[in-house]
């Protein structure tokens, strides 16, 4: 399967809140995993995508990413990530 997830339209980086935009999306893209929207092999969008759809820097994306690589399993390779799920979704 190499399709590419999808960006949900409602979630947006809330900009007013003290959490920091990378662990926004660090929490977003783990939930989108675990719920099982996303499926394991899918690749994530590119950097460039998620930096224009939540109005953020590659940084955060990239902080984003490192921070969840930390817990995960993922092949980091360009454009995308593909992702390993390493226990079942929750139902």
């Amino acid at each position: 399967m190499n399709e590419v997830v999808s960006l949900h339209a409602d979630f947006f980086i809330d900009k007013e809140s003290p959490i920091p935009y990378y662990h926004q999306l660090k929490k977003y893209i783990t939930t989108e995993i675990e719920s099982g929207s996303w499926l394991p092999q899918q690749k994530l969008p590119s950097e460039s995508v998620f930096c224009e759809r939540f109005g953020i820097s590659r940084t955060v994306v990239r902080q984003s990413m490192k921070q969840w690589h930390c817990s995960k399993s993922c092949h980091t390779g360009q454009p995308s990530i593909t992702c390993w799920q390493t226990s079942p979704a929750k139902q």
